[in-house]
This record gives C-alpha cells, structure tokens and sequence, in this order.
C-alpha cells in the first residue's frame, strides 16, 4: 500500500509503501514565509491568506545561496533522490534502462502518516508557546536579525497573542489535517512501494515548520522535500500553518477556508509544482520530459507581446475541451501573474477561478460560493504518473462551462456576452444580475486604479479601470451579492430565498405590489427551481404557487412577461438546464415541480420592496413580513425603548434634586 508520513510540521508522503519505517524526528525548514500563501479576499492585508508563493521558495533559496543548492538545507534531498525498494517482479533492468512490467504495476490506496511530534515540544524554538517567548525562523546567524512583517527568513521574532499554540489550536490543526489526509487517501492510489526507511541521524526536511509564525500574509506553506529514485516522485513534504490564521478562521461555518488551504498546500507536495513538471512519466513509468508536458507562447494583446505557459498534455488538453466545449483540444493556461510566487505552479484563476489549485482565494468566495477539487487538479495529479485519481464522480467546474473556445483562448471581453455571471461593463454596481452558477445575485466587480493597468490587463479607454482582482487578469466579472439560499435576505414581492432557489434575470412581482417596479434589465430575482429529469428541461416556480415556468428544451436564453396573478418579467437563463440541474459545484434543486410547501417566512409580500421584507413599519416598531426577524426587531425596539426611558428618568430626576 501506500504510505504517508507525517507530523503536523512536517507531511511525508510517502506514496506507495508497504512498510515506513521512521527511525528519527522530523524537522521542516520553514523557507520564507511566502510559500505557499493563501489570501482570503475579505481578509485585511494584515490577516494571513490564501496568496500561494509556490515557487519563490525555490528562487529566493536559490538566490540567497548563489545558486549553489548544496548550500541550502531545503533542496538537501531534492537533489538526491532516495532509493527504496519495489517489489522485485515490478521491474527489470535492460542495457541499464529501467522499464517497469507494466502487468505488475500495481496502483494502491495512498497513505499518508502525520509525525505531528513537534507541535508540543518544539526543542528548536520555532514555536510560541506563550507571549513574548523568542522564536526563529529560518537559520538565522545572530539574535540581532529580527523578523518584521516581510521578514523571510532566517530572523528572530517575538511571539504575539494570536502566534501562541494553545492546546485548542493544537487539537484544532490535528483535526484539520486528519480530515485532508482522509480526503486525498480516499481520492488517490499510487504505485507500491515495500519499504521507506528514515535514518535516525538525518533530518529528511531541514528544520522549521509546523503550526510556527509566519508573515501576517501567510496562512500556510508546504513544499516536498524527499524524492524517490525509482519514479522521481515526492515521497515526503513538509508543512506549516500559520496560528494566527485559526483565530481569524474560528467558526464552523468558515473552517471550509482552512480545508481548502491545507489541501492545496498538500496538493503542491504531492507533485503539482513547476520544480516537479520534469519528473512526470507515462503510464509505464519512463519519464514524459518537460517538453510534453508544458509549454510556453507568445501572443499579442492589446498590442503587447505576451508571454504564457501552458499545460500541453493530452489528458489535460482533453479536460479542458470537455469543460469549454470547445470543439477541439485547447491547452490549459498556467497562472502567470505573481512573478515567481505563484506564477508557474497553479492554474489561472482567468478560466480556473474557484478550483482549489487556483493561487488565490479571491474566486472562492467573492464570486464562486467555495472552493473544492475539481477534475481538473485530479487529471493533472494522473498525469504525474505517479497516482490514479478517483475520477467516477469528480465535479467538472461550473465557470467556463460550454463557454467555446474563445473562454479558453481569447481576452475575456471576448468571451461569450450571453452568459451571465462573466465580463461585465457596468461601473455603476446598481444593475444586479446573476452570478455565473446562477445561484446568487451579482453586481459587476469594476473600479478604477490609481495608475494604469500594464496595457495587457487593459479593456476599457480608461487604462486605469479593470477588475478588482488581480488573479482575473483585471478581468471585469459578476461578483457574488446576495445568496438566493440565504433566507434572511430582504426581498422583493415575487421572491423566494431557500435552497432550492436561483437567480433568474427579470423583475418580476405580484400583482398586488404597489411600489415602484425596476427596470428588467437591471435587476433579477430569486426564484424556485425544478428539474424535470425526463424532459430535461428547466422550470421556474412562481413564488409559493404551483405555477411553473417551462423553459426551453434548447436550453435558450427566453424573456417571458405573461403570468397569471404576477406583472413584470423573468427569463429562462442560456444553458440553465446544464447550469443548475447538471452541475456538480452546488446541489441541485429538490423541487419535485409539484408546488410543494413553501414556508412563508423564506417568501416576499405584496408589501417586499427589496428594503423591508414586506415588513410595516411605524417609527420604531415592525410588523407582519419575516414573523421571527419581527420578534427579534421588537425584543430589540422594546429594551432600546426600556432604556431610553430609564436614561431620561435619570437624567429629569437628578437635575430635580438638584
């Protein structure tokens, strides 16, 4: 089977062994703190996020030590690759070229082992136990280098409150860790392996990691430090999570955020990383070269020649053709943008916006409602070589989705403008439309920069407007406004918020609504949905009725204005049948199309004007609308009114008594 070490500083993966043997403690050596960062949108530039800097540990070691990596303790094992031992009828040895039988190569499920050792009982002062402990990163040479906030490495710091590893963080970042071990070993197998053995006098890793402080821009980092000589696959990885990040991330509701951190950092480990590009093999072990795996073009835009890299594989070409339905094999675009942080070693956040290997955060929230692996990080993990991905039920991203061609090719303000959630012109951020999954609301995520845009990033005669999001390539796009599931959202007459609910471009209320109606081509609804399997049609619900909305069969973009009992209109969105009933990112609708009950709390009013919930209101007190927020409103309206009274008859009886 296959076997994978770790300690929570330190992950070893070791891929494919029967037997581990650990004789030593693992140490990781914590590169500068930008590698593998992880930078949440909604985050300050003081909180650590999701910003992965892959590769810049790699260059920034490199630099430091001249190019020489006998210097460094991080490439100490990259180098020289560790023999372990197969199974001898796995191979043979011909004219001194290795060629793997390939009706004996076994593929095994992945294990992964933790040594989480050193997370309570750091020897090596890399770990705050309390506040105002000293702590080094890196190998500094003299107590008179301190680490600041864009300190790297190699410094000395001082612990702060949220640096401290309590007991709950500890037993937090276990648990954690554990949930993405069991994830990746339920996802992968890998060629076998009989046994790995660590030499108790050689640190595999270097020395720092863990749950150590790091930039406040750092969630987490991880890096492989071990390959294996046979197939010239990482075997053992090391990792470190930021402690400061689990105080910002410290509800149930947001530990999706570290999942989705942490399992890209294994991710990297695990062989997704340009310094690995070079070790991939074929489906018989012998190794593919660099060349067949990626490859770099030019190209002119906006009339600057551009440079871009490219995932060239086959596998890989054809996932993305799936995806776009494009009608021929496309290469799949490397992210480029970031320099040597996170250029090279992720896919584009342009066409790859919330898929876990994307560098960024920025598309995870903001635009898509989570993060999660797609078939897209598993089918570059397969053509490693080094692994079979579990690929029956991967989910295929939902943005870019029969996009064509020019979604994989082109600018994005030449991509298909009849689909909803993608580039947008509106500078206003009044006009609200659906995001591009077409479960929430969206306003256009549009401003203007104090400088100029490089001109590549350019589309507007304004060089200094574009997209919020530098990963987008300043890409103008829908971002996520308001969720249609969320039942606590204001809302107008006609609508609807609960989980069977999407968005759908109109203006649509009842007829009973006496306030001002919108313009229909700037504001849309949320609505239930059904999908009727057998047609394979999409069906708009009107509000709680049993009215139904039969879309078209072609999936065509459809503008209907005649509705018994409602005025206004709704329109059946381009491919909402594909968008909503066949997509994996989020669950379908469990609307059977019957009219099933609606609870009226989750739906608007002839009074809803998007402001009130259909409350009245009269100075300070609210009825009717949402009957619980009623409740709370005057719970909260009676202690304000309680309270004023009190600080009056103080104030009016103090003054009489004097």
């Amino acid at each position: 089977m296959t076997e994978l070490l770790t300690r929570i500083l330190l992950i070893l993966v070791i891929v494919g062994a029967t037997t581990v043997s650990a004789h030593s403690t693992f140490h990781m050596f914590a590169h500068q703190e930008y590698n593998h960062l992880h930078s949440h949108p909604e985050s300050n530039h003081n909180s650590p996020h999701h910003k992965c800097m892959h590769d810049k540990i790699f260059n920034d070691e490199l630099q430091l030590h001249g190019g020489d990596k006998s210097k460094s303790d991080l490439f100490m094992n990259l180098d020289v690759s560790r023999a372990v031992n197969l199974p001898l009828e796995h191979r043979t040895i011909l004219t001194e070229k290795r060629e793997i039988q390939k009706v004996h190569d076994v593929f095994s499920p992945i294990r992964i082992r933790l040594d989480t050792s050193a997370i309570a009982n750091d020897v090596e002062s890399r770990t705050c136990y309390s506040q105002g402990q000293q702590y080094k990163r890196g190998n500094p040479t003299s107590t008179n280098v301190i680490c600041n906030d864009n300190s790297a490495s190699n410094c000395w710091g001082t612990c702060q409150s949220g640096d401290v590893v309590t007991a709950a963080k500890q037993s937090r970042v276990l648990s954690l860790v554990n949930i993405v071990k069991a994830k990746i070993e339920a996802q992968l197998t890998t060629r076998r392996l009989t046994v790995f053995t660590v030499p108790a006098t050689q640190a595999p890793c270097g020395a720092e990691g863990g749950v150590a402080p790091t930039s406040s821009s750092t969630a987490a980092w991880a890096m492989a430090c071990i390959i294996e000589s046979t197939y010239k696959r990482p075997i053992a990885g090391q990792l470190n999570i930021n402690p400061a990040i689990l105080d910002i991330y410290n509800s149930a509701s947001n530990e999706h955020v570290l999942l989705s951190t942490l399992e890209h950092e294994v991710t990297h480990i695990l062989g997704f990383s340009a310094s690995m590009y070079s070790n991939y093999v074929d489906s018989n072990g012998n190794n593919l070269g660099e060349s067949n795996v990626v490859a770099t073009r030019q190209s002119n835009e906006n009339g600057v020649q551009v440079s871009r890299t490219f995932f060239i594989h086959p596998t890989l070409r054809a996932m993305f053709q799936k995806i776009t339905g494009c009608s021929s094999p496309v290469d799949v675009p490397i992210e480029e943008y970031g320099n040597s942080g996170s250029a090279g070693s992720h896919f584009d956040s342009r066409v790859f916006m919330n898929e876990l290997m994307a560098p960024s955060l920025d598309g995870c929230q903001q635009f898509g409602r989570s993060c999660f692996t797609s078939v897209a990080t598993l089918t570059l993990l397969q053509v490693t070589g080094w692994y079979q991905p579990n690929l029956t039920n991967a989910i295929e991203p939902t943005f870019g989705k029969n996009m064509g061609c020019s979604f994989a090719t082109d600018r994005c303000n030449n991509w298909d403008t009849t689909r909803k959630g993608y580039y947008c012109t509106d500078t206003t951020s009044k006009k609200v439309t659906c995001a591009y999954h077409l479960r929430d609301k969206g306003v256009c995520d549009i401003v203007t920069f104090t400088s100029n845009l490089p001109a590549q990033y350019r589309y507007f005669s304004n060089p200094a407007m574009g997209g919020r999001v530098s990963w987008f390539d300043f890409c103008p796009l829908i971002r996520r406004y308001i969720a249609c599931n969320d039942k606590t959202m204001p809302r107008r007459s006609s609508e609807v918020f609960n989980s069977n609910s999407a968005c759908f471009e109109g203006n649509l209320e009842l007829n009973g609504f006496s306030g001002t109606m919108e313009d229909e081509s700037s504001s849309s609804r949320c609505l239930v949905y059904s999908c009727d399997k057998t047609r394979k049609i999409l069906r708009i619900r009107l509000h709680t009725t049993s009215q139904y909305v039969d879309c078209p069969a072609d999936q065509s973009y459809l503008k209907i204005t005649s509705f018994n009992g409602f005025k206004g209109s709704i329109a059946c969105p381009k491919l909402g049948y594909t968008l909503l009933c066949e997509a994996q990112e989020i669950a379908p609708s469990t609307d059977d199309g019957t009219g099933q009950y609606i609870d009226p709390n989750e739906a608007g009013n002839e009074k809803s004007d998007g402001t009130t919930n259909g409350k009245t209101c009269f100075f300070i007190f609210c009825w009717g609308g949402n009957a619980n927020q009623t409740f709370k409103i005057w719970s909260t309206h009676f202690m304000l009114l309680i309270g004023i009274v009190l600080t009056l008859h103080m104030i009016f009886g103090y003054a009489a008594s004097e």
